[in-house]
């Protein structure tokens, strides 16, 4: 339909262009069919503390269709993520210096090395596992 003159086109170069965002999900992928679920409050607070950052919606229909949902990352391990993240950044940088046969200091890659093994030493053990 043309918004100017409120008729239709039959050209198919008449169809707008999609420039941003997101291509839209083929019709064989979209979700169409709606199923209401009744919770308790009891079994509503369940599935929030299953379910971590994940949606409602989303963790239960992962759950319904076999699909694993991927349990909660905890508290420390994200710290402990945070900070090997940044060691090993720092790390991977004196390593492409080097391959790049840029000069690097030998105390800048001991400190590096020495900083990773003190991150690694930091990190908490519980139950044998990070």
């Amino acid at each position: 339909m043309n918004i100017y003159s409120g008729h239709l086109e039959s050209t198919a170069t008449s169809v707008p262009r999609r420039r941003y965002g997101r291509r839209p999900l083929p019709l064989t992928q979209l979700r169409s069919v709606r199923v209401e679920l009744g919770l308790t409050v009891a079994e509503t607070a369940q599935v929030d503390s299953l379910r971590g950052r994940v949606s409602r919606g989303r963790w239960l229909r992962m759950a319904a269709l076999g699909k694993p949902p991927t349990p909660p990352i905890p508290e420390f391990n994200l710290d402990a993520l945070k900070i090997l993240s940044r060691v090993a950044g720092n790390l991977a940088t004196v390593s492409v210096a080097m391959r790049a046969g840029h000069y690097v200091d030998i105390d800048e890659c001991r400190n590096a090395v020495i900083n990773l093994k003190n991150a690694l030493s930091s990190l908490p053990v519980i139950d044998g596992k990070l």
